[in-house]
């Protein structure tokens, strides 16, 4: 069992005792809060030079109180001076409870088509009611927390996520739970609370989360499923202070994140404050212990790290991490995800009404060229909810090709993902352009994202596969035989990881009808795989019977 306490520092002399200055001191956890009162001028002005040439003291302008480290030796300071410190009683605010010895799996609990990995997870968290799943991208953490959802029998529980992923969430849920856990699950929007239905299981995102603090903390979840929980790695904002407060209010709490702290080790604090409050009782004592304090302009800073080896050690014991790398042969060399997109309903009506209009006569047009710009206007439906989820994407340091159809869209698409140094392919560059851009792809670490027309992008182009694993579509082709060529782009000899092939649709479109096709296992997908276009008036048949 690990006792963390502070560093031995070398302390100056005690100023002389003085019997008529009153000496106050109280615990403040890990600090001593101290102030005095009476004497003269001089001796108030000596005692506090003493103290400024403490290390690590801090000043509290709000409390005009003094804060000294609670260590052994800070403490016989403080008597020398004169305060009369009591002794601490020794017990380190970092001790964390023994190993628990976890009761074997109750396989009958146990969601079928696990891989033996996700299976292990399950494993970690017997005898865990609150623990952190940060696994890498592409693990497959979503199976892995409804599982855990599954296995705990979590009715009703609270899934905290990103508002691009709310709808992939519930189609997850439909998914996996539906016939092994025949429970209900809704999303929430807005920002104005309405009365939640006794028993049910929801879904909320982030950025509403403040708005529905106090009817999501008196709905009594038995549960909260925290994705991406990085989103509160600042633990004085309205969010982190909301998410704190509903997480406490459940017995059982998965945090999970595939980049748990964003750029500092005491973001972790608001979660591990969640996993075990006795433990992780006090901000200040873990930060100065483990985040490297520093005194600046500003005030007392954490920008990095001390004893990493102590807290990756102790973070084992709650936290399980497994990276693509390190279940390579569990996974399939290849996975299409479908993620479903929130659309914008006044952008659906126009989308609706250019269904409607499909079957006219206009003159001179095909149905293919009818059908792409259908896919365009579905991209217009969905380009809100797109943009979002292909930023958080590339928050998290991996790389991605993005495909779409339209050259207007590449275009925007270029423009908005800016910030990750961005390159195209689109039809007519020269051989030299495009052999540019892939190099760029390929060996400059900023550039996170290659922006490419499916037909242009999808033929011709070899080595990406050296940096990246993840390509999206945010359109589709009305050919699905492109969106085999496109992904072969990165499923090829020299690729060492599973490729992630994301889907981006919105749901009630053409891109429905199209991703059908490509998922489909009987004769239809012999076809695409044989290269044969999909028939136009198939889809034309599917389109006007779902409109209907």
């Amino acid at each position: 069992m690990a006792n963390f306490i502070m560093r031995p520092v070398e302390l100056p002399a005690p100023p002389p005792k003085y019997p008529q200055v009153e000496y106050n001191m109280e615990s403040a956890g890990r600090w001593i809060a101290i102030d005095w009162h009476g004497g003269s001028t001089k001796q108030w002005t000596a005692i506090k030079e003493a103290i400024k040439a403490l290390p690590q003291r801090r000043y509290n302008g709000q409390t005009k109180k003094w804060l000294v480290p609670a260590t052994e030796a800070m403490i016989q300071w403080l008597k020398l001076g004169g305060w009369g410190a009591e002794e601490d009683d020794g017990e380190s605010k970092f001790k964390l409870p023994d190993p628990v010895i976890a009761p074997p799996l109750d396989q009958t609990r146990v969601l079928d088509k696990l891989y033996p990995y996700q299976v292990q997870f399950l494993r970690f968290s017997q005898g865990k009611p609150r623990l952190c799943l940060w696994d890498g991208m592409g693990v497959g953490k979503t199976v892995q927390a409804l599982a855990w959802i599954r296995y705990q029998r979590l009715d009703p529980v609270l899934i905290i996520c990103n508002s691009a992923t709310k709808l992939q969430w519930k189609s997850s849920w439909k998914q996996w739970l539906s016939e092994a856990w025949p429970h209900e699950v809704e999303v929430l929007s807005g920002k104005t609370p309405y009365r939640l239905e006794a028993g049910m299981s929801y879904i909320i995102n982030w950025d509403i989360l403040t708005y529905w603090q106090d009817a999501l903390v008196n709905h009594k979840f038995r549960g909260v499923v925290a994705d991406e929980a990085q989103a509160v790695g600042e633990r004085t904002s309205k969010r982190t202070q909301a998410f704190m407060e509903i997480a406490k209010s459940a017995p059982l709490l998965l945090a999970m994140s595939g980049t748990p702290a964003r750029s500092r080790p005491v973001q972790l604090w608001p979660v591990l404050n969640c996993i075990n409050p006795k433990v992780f009782e006090n901000f200040f004592a873990f930060a100065e212990y483990f985040g490297a304090p520093k005194e600046t302009p500003f005030g007392r800073q954490y920008p990095g790290i001390t004893h990493a080896k102590q807290l990756h050690a102790e973070l084992q014991k709650i936290a399980i991490r497994r990276l693509k790398e390190d279940v390579l042969k569990d996974l399939p060399k290849k996975t299409r995800a479908f993620v479903p997109m929130e659309v914008d309903a006044s952008l659906m009506a126009a989308y609706e009404a250019d269904e409607e209009s499909l079957t006219g006569d206009e003159e001179g047009v095909s149905l293919e060229a009818k059908l792409a710009s259908l896919t365009r206007s579905a991209y217009n439906a969905k380009e809100s909810s797109v943009k979002l989820w292909l930023q958080e994407f590339l928050e998290s340091g991996e790389k991605l090709v993005v495909f779409a159809w339209h050259r207007a869209v590449v275009e925007d698409l270029m423009e908005f993902l800016n910030q990750w140094c961005p390159v195209c392919l689109y039809g007519g560059m020269s051989e030299k352009a495009r052999e540019m851009a892939k190099e760029s792809f390929v060996t400059m670490e900023c550039c996170k994202v290659i922006v490419a027309n499916i037909q242009s992008g999808g033929v011709g182009i070899d080595g990406l596969q050296k940096v990246c694993s993840n390509c999206c579509f945010v359109e589709c082709s009305v050919t699905p035989a492109d969106h085999d060529q496109a992904e072969d782009r990165l499923c090829r000899i020299g690729q060492e990881l599973p490729v992630t092939c994301h889907y981006l649709i919105a749901e009630g479109t053409v891109d429905e009808d199209l991703v059908a096709i490509l998922d489909r296992k009987a004769n239809t997908l012999s076809k695409v795989i044989d290269g044969h276009k999909a028939d136009p008036n198939m889809l034309l048949r599917n389109i006007m019977q779902r409109h209907r």
